[in-house]
């Protein structure tokens, strides 16, 4: 940590505690200091106007320092921060010299994320990030990331199938050649929605800010993680991205037998998906157990055929990946079968990070948030129907 870090944090934890008297003062009603309160701030206040002077002299000094090591036309370094310990660091101390800023702003409150330490906040187990994983993602302008982008697709509405209204037709060599007709398209907007979240770190915990880097990382990432995943699976598109499971484009298989999952019913979901493409199993955890137990006709288990090996990576060739964002097991949407790659996802504007010490401060809290903008929605507009007049997608559920 540079000196001046040192002087930040120093200072943020004086502020700190000056509002924590104020805060009492107010939770008592009466909105005035007692005598012992009113010298202990008035003493703090010269403590931060001194601490000021200091941080203003120590960055005259930095800026100097690395002015003079510098040959002239160098390049930058190439990361400002060591560790995502010390971005965390800077975030507090940043937002204790920033006490004006509007807390509900949280794009502007914070500071951006460094691009290394977003790839540590999104390295979770692949099955909580499925559907990103395997998306196509919508590329985002850099100097305008939460525009509406808009993304032709296919109209593939009622008869106009999967050549969305091109069709070929035979003619006698010399006869009138026809039209084929015009391909039909339309758009799909991708507009980023706000998200965020926080964590609380106990203001002792603050003077490790190594630990807290590890801590707001791993419970982070999963939080993450789970937020959009679930948007991406099941959301509504009302402020949010939406979801395919029981999108207008998807289609349902019906299922055998009422509460079961059946071979019968995996073999019927393969048939209604569309050809080609790279697809997945997402099953509800609340179904592994009927999976394990899954028979063919001539009742052989066809998942798993004994128990001394682990739960197979595949069925019916297909990888298969268990999540608690499904409904239960016997309830429509328990079992998923999706090609991806007909799910967009568009990012917006980057991670940003910044710390509320004040909301907590009487329970000696800090509050780390993370905000973010991110959509995400089908690229299919409805089921397509092929030359045998049945409704398939890339998105199968299990009715």
């Amino acid at each position: 940590m540079t000196n001046v870090e040192k002087l930040k944090r120093e200072k943020a934890a004086l502020v700190a505690e000056m509002r924590g008297i104020v805060s009492t003062a107010e939770t008592r009603g009466e909105g005035a200091l007692t005598a012992d309160e009113e010298t202990r701030f008035d003493t703090l206040s010269a403590a931060v106007e001194k601490k000021s002077a200091e941080i203003t002299r120590a960055e005259v000094m930095a800026n100097l320092e690395i002015a003079d090591s510098k040959p002239v036309g160098s390049p930058e370094e190439a990361a400002q921060y060591r560790s995502m310990g010390e971005f965390v660091a800077d975030v507090i101390s940043s937002t204790a010299e920033r006490r004006a800023t509007t807390m509900g702003n949280p794009a502007q409150a914070g500071l951006l994320v460094p691009p290394e330490f977003v790839s540590g906040l999104r390295q979770v187990p692949e099955e909580l990030t499925v559907v990103r994983n395997h998306a196509t993602i919508i590329p985002s302008s850099e100097a305008s990331p939460d525009t509406t982008t808009y993304v032709p697709v296919l109209n593939q509405f009622d008869d106009k199938g999967v050549y969305a209204g091109v069709t070929m037709n035979w003619t006698a060599e010399t006869g009138t050649k026809q039209n084929a007709g015009d391909v039909a398209v339309n758009q799909v907007a991708f507009t980023p929605y706000n998200i965020n979240g926080y964590i609380e770190v106990s203001n002792q915990m603050l003077d490790n800010y190594e630990a807290i880097g590890k801590y707001a990382q791993q419970l982070m990432s999963k939080a993450i993680a789970n937020a959009e995943e679930k948007a991406f699976l099941m959301g509504t598109g009302v402020g949010q991205p939406t979801g395919f499971v029981g999108h207008p484009s998807a289609v349902s298989a019906p299922r055998t037998t009422a509460g079961q999952i059946s071979y019968e019913d995996i073999v019927n979901m393969l048939t209604i998906t569309l050809s080609g493409g790279s697809y997945v199993f997402l099953v509800s955890r609340s179904a592994m157990a009927q999976l394990y137990k899954l028979k063919d006709p001539a009742g052989n288990l066809i998942w798993n055929s004994n128990a001394r090996s682990g739960a197979p990576g595949h069925l019916m060739g297909v990888p298969v990946y268990f999540t608690d964002r499904l409904a239960a097991v016997g309830t429509s949407g328990d079992i998923v079968l999706a090609d991806l790659s007909h799910y967009g996802i568009k990012d917006g504007t980057g991670l940003t990070m910044f710390a509320d010490m004040y909301t907590q401060a009487d329970r000696g809290i800090t509050r780390l948030f993370v905000n973010w903008r991110v959509d995400g929605r089908p690229l299919l507009l409805t089921p397509v129907k092929g030359n045998d007049l049945t409704a398939r997608s890339a998105f199968v559920t299990l009715a």
